[in-house]
């Protein structure tokens, strides 16, 4: 049996067909950017699916080929920058825990 869960996003949707919950960014213009109402979308979305007993499994994908996980930064969201290997590019920087 196949349904959908409402998100409250025309970015991301969330249907469950055979015990498995997808949950679909769908702003591919914007390489699939997080907006506020994504996350929430995704929260509401999981929440409804923890309890779910026909749910077994939540996959995360992205229209259009992209998939990143990263919030717009013209919504004032600062992303810190790491570097390969660990650590962050700027010591001294709130949460960066390494010397360089």
């Amino acid at each position: 049996m196949s349904r959908s869960i409402e998100t409250g996003s025309e970015h991301l949707t969330c249907d469950i067909d055979d015990g498995v919950a997808v949950i679909t960014m769908n702003r591919p213009e914007r390489r699939n950017a997080l907006t506020d109402g994504m996350l929430s979308g995704i929260a509401h979305c999981l929440a409804e699916v923890e309890t779910a007993d026909d749910v077994r499994c939540v996959v995360l994908t992205g229209a259009g080929g992209w998939h990143r996980l990263r919030r717009r930064r013209r919504e004032g969201i600062r992303r810190r920058r790491w570097r390969r290997g660990g650590g962050c590019r700027r010591p001294g920087t709130p949460g960066c825990t390494n010397s360089g």
